[in-house]
């Protein structure tokens, strides 16, 4: 068995809570009643499980991508969670914040 470098662990981390705290960003909720809707763990559990996957898989992926290895980490763990929010189409609380300005 292989252990993963911490770093790495660190940067996707740090990615995806960047990227969590951009779509939060884009609601008008508070943070707590935003976080505990249903869709919204759906969504944090999904991304979550997404970034940590394509950690482990990162020594067979990064290379084949042709990115290093902590740029494959930044890229997978934040663009993932996008990625996760289009496929769930959260896009309802960014619409109804830009209809409200």
């Amino acid at each position: 068995m292989t252990t993963v470098d911490p770093i790495l662990i660190l940067v996707g981390g740090v990615a995806f809570a960047l990227h969590f705290l951009g779509k939060w960003q884009s609601t008008t909720e508070k943070f707590i009643p935003w976080i505990t809707t249903k869709a919204n763990v759906t969504y944090f559990a999904t991304s979550v499980l997404f970034c940590a996957l394509a950690i482990l898989l990162q020594p067979e992926l990064s290379e084949a991508l042709g990115m290093k290895p902590l740029t494959y980490a930044a890229i997978m763990c934040y663009g993932g969670g996008h990625f996760v929010a289009r496929f769930l189409d959260m896009k309802q609380a960014s619409e109804e914040k830009k209809a409200g300005q």
